[in-house]
């Protein structure tokens, strides 16, 4: 049987998640904080990023687009600081794409 509904799990990582949650596993949206300043926010499929989402690497450094199994993988844009990316990514890796310095 299917059990679905909103919680906040604290982990023993010190990971923090408000979203979705269904037979124990993070499914659908939810917002997740790795650490003071990296944070997602988007879908989730088995306890991963999965479709689309928002990934904050700091406050100054961000990526929004697709994601596959946990994942930066499809069509995203990265701003940091030194350069903003727009373009395809493949297993957290630029593939192709603009790259602006």
């Amino acid at each position: 049987m299917i059990n679905s509904a909103k919680a906040f799990l604290s982990e023993e990582n010190g990971e923090e998640y408000l979203g979705y949650v269904e037979d124990g596993k993070k499914q659908g949206y939810g917002e997740l904080k790795m650490s003071e300043e990296k944070r997602y926010y988007g879908y989730f499929k088995d306890n991963l990023p999965h479709i689309k989402g928002v990934l904050i690497f700091s406050a100054e450094h961000y990526y929004m687009g697709q994601f596959a199994n946990g994942k930066m993988h499809g069509k995203g844009k990265e701003i940091s600081p030194n350069f903003t990316f727009e373009g395809e990514y493949s297993n957290d890796c630029k593939k192709y794409g603009k790259l602006v310095t």
